[in-house]
């Protein structure tokens, strides 16, 4: 089975936005431990926002793979 060049730039862009969510998590923690709380919330939502925007492009990998096999 081999991959589309839209699968894959999906997929990737949905692990790297995944983990520069996973990153912003960290930094909200250490900025609430810090004492910074709207600093901290603001980047949890930063954090959450990136993590709906990684679902969102591997579900697009889905879909796009799903299209690709019914074409077949």
């Amino acid at each position: 089975m081999r991959r589309s060049l839209k699968e894959l730039v999906a997929m990737g862009a949905g692990i790297v936005s995944l983990g520069v969510a996973v990153y912003f998590y960290l930094i909200a923690v250490g900025l609430m431990a810090s004492g910074l709380v709207a600093t901290s919330l603001l980047s949890a939502l930063i954090g959450f926002t990136l993590t709906a925007a990684s679902l969102q492009f591997v579900r697009i990998a889905i879909v796009a793979r799903s299209l690709e096999d019914e074409g077949r």
